[in-house]
Formats: structure tokens, sequence, C-alpha cells
């Protein structure tokens, strides 16, 4: 009988060093790895060269001495006029998304912000630099209430369904322009209980494209042709106008979109208590 009992706790034993030997390995391997983490676009340290689009000052506090970023593209919606179950993700290839139904004002707004080469570099712990090139944009539409159902299939049955509206309006604007940049950061004073810096970048605007259209008091007539009920567009006005650098309406030129382009400065200046 003590046999058997000593081989069961010697059985016990060896079962009890062999999961320790595998929980002590399994603890040395994770503190020998570096956990994946995100850092905040806004105010956080770590953005880099990025940081200075929240505030030119923050590239002071940055803890590395240099920082590239090659390419980067930020894009921002917001429409009314557009359904889908993956909406506004609709850049994606497999993404899927169609006309919103039902009588209503509609409304669509884009952004987006294309960033190359921008960089950052600390000369010493109280000043740095940086730099880079943007193309910015945005395009925004808006319309008088409209109605629309997936029946539609030409402009007679769109009529149709608007004819209860009887007025029509509709607007879209758009613009882009190229930017580049420098800012300067400076420490105004380093105290062990406080920090206080300062930031100015300096912008070179160069317009690349702008396009307006509009068309107001457009009224829908219901008529009748051969005996049929027909609906045509009445009164109303429409205007429209784009950029000089798109050429003269019967000629367009890649060189135009910066001869014939404006150019204009900007400034941005910020403070960083810390």
């Amino acid at each position: 009988m003590d046999a058997f009992i000593f081989e069961i706790r010697d059985r016990y034993l060896y079962r009890m060093n062999y999961r320790f030997f595998f929980i002590v390995q399994a603890l040395w391997f994770c503190t020998s790895l570096s956990a994946q983490h995100y850092k905040a676009t806004h105010g956080s340290s770590y953005f880099g060269s990025l940081s200075v689009y929240n505030n030119p000052s923050s590239i002071v506090n940055t803890p590395y001495k240099w920082d590239l970023t090659v390419f980067g593209a930020q894009i921002s919606t917001v429409s009314n006029a557009v359904r889908g179950s993956n909406f506004p993700s609709y850049l994606a290839p497999s993404a899927v998304f169609k006309a919103a139904e039902g009588n209503y004002a509609r409304k669509a707004h884009l952004n987006y912000n294309i960033r190359l080469i921008n960089a950052r570099y600390s000369i010493d712990k109280n000043t740095a630099f940086a730099f880079g090139l943007n193309f910015k944009g945005y395009t925004h539409a808006l319309s008088s209430k409209l109605n629309y159902t997936d029946s539609v299939i030409g402009p007679r049955s769109f009529l149709f369904l608007n004819e209860q509206n009887r007025v029509l309006h509709a607007d879209i604007q758009s613009s882009a322009w190229m930017e580049l940049y420098g800012t300067y950061g400076f420490t105004l004073w380093d105290r062990a209980s406080s920090k206080l810096t300062g930031g100015l970048t300096v912008k070179v605007l160069r317009g690349m494209s702008g396009i307006f259209a509009s068309a107001s008091n457009v009224g829908i007539e219901q008529t009748t042709e051969d005996g049929r009920i027909a609906y045509k567009v009445a009164n109303g006005s429409a205007r429209y106008g784009y950029s000089s650098n798109h050429g003269n309406g019967s000629s367009f030129k890649a060189s135009d979109l910066f001869s014939q382009s404006k150019t204009s400065l900007a400034f941005d200046l910020g403070v960083e208590y810390l």
C-alpha cells in the first residue's frame, strides 16, 4: 500500500514540474515581445511629422530625432443620398452601395488629404523643424427635396416621381489645391515642473481646381403628347463655372494646371504647455 501511494505522488510531482517548466518558459517568451500599441493623431508626442497639422509647436516634444512619412491619405465623407452596408468605405473593391430611396432633401460632403513626403527633424531638445507637400480638396453637393426609388429607369419615371415637388434646386462646389509647408518649433521655457513650446507654419498654396454648378427654380409640368402623359422641365435657370487652369472649354493642356493657377500664403501659430 505504501509503494502504491509513493508511485501516485511521484507521478503527480512529475506532472507539476512539467507544467511549471512550460509556464516559466511562456512567461519568459512574453517578456521578450513588444506589445502592439496605438497612438492618438491629436495631442500625442509620438505622431511625429504629422502632428504639425494639429499644433505646429508639438514637433518639439516628439521623442525621436527625426521621422519621415512618405505617403498618407485621409478621406472623409458624409451623405444621406447613398446607402450601403459598408458605406462610406466605398473605395474598397468589395463595397456595395446604391442611391437612397425616399423623398427628401439630399446632401453629400467629401473631404480628402493626400500627404507626400512629410518630414520632421529635431535640431536639439529645444528646437525642431518640419516640412511637407500635400494635396487637399473638398466637394459639397446639396439639393432640394428629391424623390427616388429603385424603379426609376429614365428621365420620364424620375420626373413622374418628382411632379409633387414642383420646384427643384441643386448646387455643387468642388475645390482642390496643393500645399507646400515649412514649420519651425522652439522652446519658450523648460522648467522642472512645466514646459512651454511655440511653433510657426508657413504654407504656400497653389490652386489646382475649382468647379461649381447650380440649378434653381426648375419646374416640372405634366403635358399630353399623342394621347400619352408626358413630363417636361419648365422655367428654371442653370449656371456653371470652372477655374481657368482647366482650359478654355475647347482645349486643355496639362501645363495649364500650374501656369494658369494662383498662389497664396497661409500661416499657422500654436503653443503647447506641458
